[in-house]
């Protein structure tokens, strides 16, 4: 199995690292990718992308939950399956 864990969302060109990550995956083997994601909504996902920019300079742009299986599909692989974990900030703190 090869893992790419909180990391998608900091690459450029997210569709590249992923085909890496399937070539050097062994015949067989799993790719398992987990990230962050933005809303659904382009209006809402691009103010989320904006304000994790702020906090990290680093962060590029996390995909909806369909850009990422898309991301995925795109590159010839199939998705046995997809898990979302939501949590809360508090921003009073």
């Amino acid at each position: 199995m090869v893992v790419t864990r909180f990391s998608v969302h900091h690459f450029r060109s997210p569709e590249v690292v992923l085909g890496e990550t399937i070539r050097v995956c062994r015949p067989k083997g799993q790719v398992l990718v987990a990230d962050l994601v933005s809303p659904a909504d382009e209006e809402l996902a691009a103010r989320f992308n904006e304000l994790e920019r702020l906090s990290d300079g680093t962060h590029s742009k996390a995909l909806s939950p369909s850009g990422l299986e898309k991301l995925v599909a795109d590159a010839g692989v199939s998705v046995m399956g997809c898990h979302s974990v939501y949590g809360e900030e508090d921003l009073d703190a």
